[in-house]
């Protein structure tokens, strides 16, 4: 019964907010793999250049996270959507400003077989469902390439959708990606899971955007990056300050 209810609200939640937020916020923006598909893999012109002074914390033993100070993330947000402009690229594919109100720096290890069954970090499908239909993820490497063995994302077409019922999923987007290239997709509206790597880790930034007024940081996203992430994001955010950026 809670689970209904729990649904019931994340469904009432994606589609007020996709429609307030296109009536107040979008604006024209070109047609790419983006709207087509649900997600794409774009070229930057550049990539983080990895020297952080960082806590290492393990969420579980296939999951750890590069906890960075409130200083380094905030410079490294700055670089990725003002240096690298993302920031453009991305309002220019979406019609919308966005606010960057999540952030962490994480490695995922290969899962050993008995414990494939269980949740470690996202490996089954699924899609978020308490966040607008406009929420997008952004997901860059760190160090080193993604590679077919290093266990990307994989993202089914925002067109199957409908086919949530059945697991074997066909044509799917396996995440193959350059230290120079970025991910971007809408998680609750394409179905996603987190494969595992088969004999390396892989590490990456996973970047949480929900549409705003104006592109923003959230001045307390170095704190938020201790903790799982927020559901909700209106609900979750309403009190915090932010940083705007131009």
């Amino acid at each position: 019964m809670l689970k209904k209810i729990y649904n019931f609200l994340a469904y009432l939640y994606s589609y007020f907010f996709y429609f307030f937020e296109n009536f107040f916020y979008k604006k024209n923006y070109q047609i790419s793999n983006l709207h087509e598909k649900g997600y794409e893999l774009i070229d930057v012109n550049g990539f983080i250049n990895y020297k952080f002074i960082v806590t290492k914390k393990f969420v579980n033993k296939y999951m750890s996270k590069d906890l960075l100070s409130n200083e380094d993330m905030h410079q490294s947000l700055k670089y990725i959507f003002i240096n690298l402009n993302l920031k453009n690229i991305i309002t220019n594919k979406t019609g919308l400003n966005f606010s960057i109100d999540y952030a962490i720096i994480y490695e995922t290890f290969p899962i050993e077989n008995n414990d494939k069954n269980q949740q470690w970090y996202a490996n089954h499908w699924h899609i978020d469902k308490p966040f607008s239909r406009n929420t997008l993820k952004l997901i860059m490497p760190i160090e080193n390439d993604i590679l077919e063995e290093s266990g990307g994302i994989e993202v089914l077409e925002k067109s199957q959708k409908n086919k949530s019922n059945n697991c074997n999923f066909k044509n799917t987007f396996k995440m193959i990606a350059s230290v120079n290239q970025a991910l971007l997709f809408y998680p609750n509206i394409c179905y996603h899971k987190a494969r595992s790597p088969r004999e390396t880790s892989r590490k990456q930034i996973m970047i949480q955007l929900n549409p705003s007024q104006k592109w923003r940081i959230n001045k307390n996203i170095a704190i938020k990056q201790k903790n799982a992430e927020p559901k909700f994001p209106l609900i979750a955010y309403f009190f915090d300050d932010y940083l705007y950026i131009n």
